[in-house]
């Protein structure tokens, strides 16, 4: 009797080579255009967000104590450093993916299984992990400086806004200058 592991192996079904052939190049082109539409669209709308803020905050109109006040337009940087890096990111694991599928496409895999796609190491899976949650972490953190930069922005403006004072239309000045709330019922 002779041992099963010296035996020739059978070359693969052609029919199902094929198939796979075909779907692995399919997958491939459709990764690759999945992810590079979804890196612009996260870059173009965050930064645009940001570069946007930034913009509105040193414009003339808005007042000197939000223009001149670091806090209001730094998360927006901070924010468009973080959308930048979801986009690097988001670029790694589409090369990454373009490299798996392109390691699977072996033209001998129609004649032999020793050509067919092979599992990848630990470190390529923990790779392809990493940049594909952390352009959703660095995403999110980007989209969280926008309320942040809008907080930053009000709490310069409070100590002013409670400087100035500020007269309601639902209150009516008395002959003798004071002010006077008018009630539902009352004439002005």
């Amino acid at each position: 009797m002779s041992n099963p592991a010296q035996q020739p192996v059978p070359p693969p079904n052609p029919i199902v080579a094929r198939a796979l052939w075909d779907y692995t190049g399919e997958r491939l082109r459709f990764v690759s255009q999945i992810q590079a539409d979804y890196g612009k669209w996260l870059l173009v709308t965050i930064t645009t967000v940001h570069l946007a803020t930034v913009y509105m905050v040193s414009q003339p109109t808005v007042p000197v104590a939000v223009r001149t006040n670091p806090s209001s337009y730094w998360p927006s940087i901070t924010g468009v450093c973080l959308v930048l890096t979801a986009g690097l990111a988001t670029w790694a694991n589409w090369a990454l993916a373009a490299n798996l599928f392109a390691g699977w496409m072996d033209a001998n895999m129609h004649i032999s299984y020793a050509s067919w796609p092979k599992p990848r190491s630990k470190f390529f899976n923990g790779c392809m992990a990493a940049t594909f949650y952390a352009p959703i972490i660095f995403g999110l953190a980007s989209a969280f400086c926008i309320p942040w930069a809008a907080h930053n922005a009000m709490a310069a403006l409070a100590p002013a806004a409670l400087a100035t004072p500020h007269v309601s239309p639902a209150r009516t000045a008395l002959p003798a200058g004071r002010l006077q709330p008018v009630g539902k019922n009352e004439k002005r």
